[in-house]
């Protein structure tokens, strides 16, 4: 790696387009390691005897309250001695037989980390190993065929500044997310699908010594649904439940999905699949958000042929609510905001462009071929989830994304990973929503190093207006796959996309708190 030229950043743009289109470490025994995980595990278990049980609005409120940490997946503070992610896993899906599953494990400290990393099959522990990662780089973690496809894994580093990051490849699939770092008695997806040919899954992990007991509940277009089966269901300690949400919700154009524990506290994440019966292959995954939020933020998008884009919003709690959705356009256009309202335990889809007689009924008329971000806000403090569903049928990339939005800024993102060779186009997109002019930094964490090059130093983000960083073509990276640290100077959203030509990868990075 070198360092990178002053000359004007050449890589440095508005936002361009995400959907592919022609627009704007070996493991060794480490048996120390072995009794420490052992240990924190015993404190898992005392952590997770904890009752919860209250509605899922109710729990969104008190998180609030009482400072609960509103991220599904952050990094801790310099202060804390180890960490630890939960990686859910894949669901068993046919359409996933030839996809591989990886986990990235980015190590941003100036010295080597040891990882314990344990495997839970359905019958609890299956297996413990550790590894060395090495300092400022990234090691990869290769679970094994059959492995990460039917069990959950826990990689815990024994230090703070490190990120973990899981991704999906097959033929015809590319999926990409960070694992979560706080197991909640809550969780909510706003944008599944169980259209003809597609698959939603739901993974839920139990990582504590005591059986959890959830609820979970779905809005379609049908309303609210508690199907039976799924109420008082128990997931069993230190193991995970893949529920075929296609199975019990069939045929909905839109599920969102609502998991609240009786007792304990999970771990979930939600993976859609779609068949060739829906005219096209591809796979999204997603942590769910653990909090409801009066504001959501999307940083970037495109309106293209070829492309729908459509936002969930899910009010969960026993509050009728009301949100405007802004879509800021990268031209001297103006948009008018929609105002929609959001029943209580129910759900509303959004479209963003393609406004027609097919269209539903809360559509903006985004023009085509326009670059914009998107600002979702609830208007009468009650919190709701928002989540995106990009589906693409032309242009160079054919497949699906989905993600959360960002539900609070920060002055700090990292990402385990800047690209998937070989892609199509890897970038970032920074957002300052506060009024403010933001300055940030953007530094490549490989090799032993933290790069920081100088065209990419005291950036300037204005108001309101996205900023689009070109990472596939970085003569620092040059075929590196780095992790990414971007500080800013004010709190700041930050969204990273990697598009292949099977697939697309697009959500926010993990914020430090």
């Amino acid at each position: 790696m070198t360092a990178a030229s002053t000359s004007a950043p050449s890589n440095v743009s508005g936002p361009s387009d995400p959907s592919g289109h022609d627009a704007p470490g070996r493991a060794v025994p480490r048996w120390p390691l072995a009794l420490v995980l052992a240990v924190l595990l015993v404190g898992a278990v005392i952590a997770g005897n904890g009752k919860s049980s209250a509605t899922n609005g109710i729990n969104a409120k008190r998180a609030s309250a009482e400072g609960t940490p509103r991220d599904a997946a952050a990094i801790a503070g310099t202060g804390a001695s180890s960490s630890a992610w939960y990686c859910p896993g894949p669901p068993p899906s046919p359409l996933l037989a030839n996809a591989s599953e990886r986990l990235s494990v980015s190590n941003l400290e100036a010295k080597p980390v040891d990882v314990a990393v344990t495997v839970f099959g359905k019958k609890g522990l299956l297996t413990h190993s550790s590894l060395r990662a090495a300092a400022r780089a990234s090691t990869r973690i290769d679970p094994g065929k059959g492995v990460a496809e039917n069990n959950a894994i826990i990689v815990e580093p024994f230090a703070s500044r490190v990120a973990v990051e899981a991704t999906s490849t097959g033929p015809n699939t590319f999926a990409s997310a960070p694992c979560a770092t706080q197991p909640s008695p809550v969780w909510n997806f706003a944008s599944g699908t169980t259209v003809r040919g597609a698959e939603d899954w739901i993974v839920i992990f139990n990582p504590f010594g005591d059986d959890a007991v959830v609820d979970m509940s779905f809005f379609t277009n049908a309303g609210l649904e508690r199907p039976s089966a799924l109420q008082g269901m128990t997931i069993p300690r230190r193991s995970r439940i893949a529920i075929p949400v296609h199975d019990t919700e069939r045929r909905q154009p839109f599920v969102a999905t609502s998991i609240t524990a009786r007792t304990g506290r999970v771990v979930a994440q939600q993976t859609v699949l779609f068949g060739p019966e829906t005219g096209f292959t591809g796979q999204t995954r997603s942590l769910g958000a653990i909090v409801a939020g009066n504001q959501w933020v999307f940083a970037s998008g495109v309106t293209l042929p070829g492309v729908s884009r459509v936002i969930g919003i899910s009010n969960p709690s026993d509050l009728d609510a009301q949100v405007d959705v802004q879509v800021a356009p990268m031209s001297n256009i103006v948009i008018e905001p929609i105002t929609i309202a959001v029943p209580r335990q129910s759900a509303v889809n959004v479209q963003l462009g393609g406004c027609d007689a097919h269209s539903p009924p809360s559509c903006v008329r985004v023009p085509p071929n326009l670059a914009y971000s998107v600002v979702v806000r609830a208007t009468h403090n009650v919190p709701v989830v928002a989540e995106d569903l990009t589906t693409s049928t032309s242009g160079r990339f054919r497949g699906a994304v989905a993600a959360m939005g960002g539900e609070a800024p920060s002055r700090t993102w990292v990402f385990a990973r800047s690209r998937l060779t070989p892609e199509v186009r890897s970038q970032l997109d920074l957002l300052s929503t506060a009024g403010a002019t933001v300055h940030a930094d953007v530094s490549f964490v490989a090799g032993g190093k933290e790069v920081a090059p100088a065209d990419l130093q005291h950036i300037v983000v204005r108001a309101g207006v996205p900023l689009t960083i070109a990472l596939d073509t970085r003569p620092e990276l040059n075929g590196i796959d780095a992790g990414v640290i971007v500080r800013a100077d004010r709190p700041v959203f930050v969204e990273r996309t990697i598009l292949r030509l099977t697939g697309v990868s697009r959500g926010m990075g993990i914020p430090e708190r």
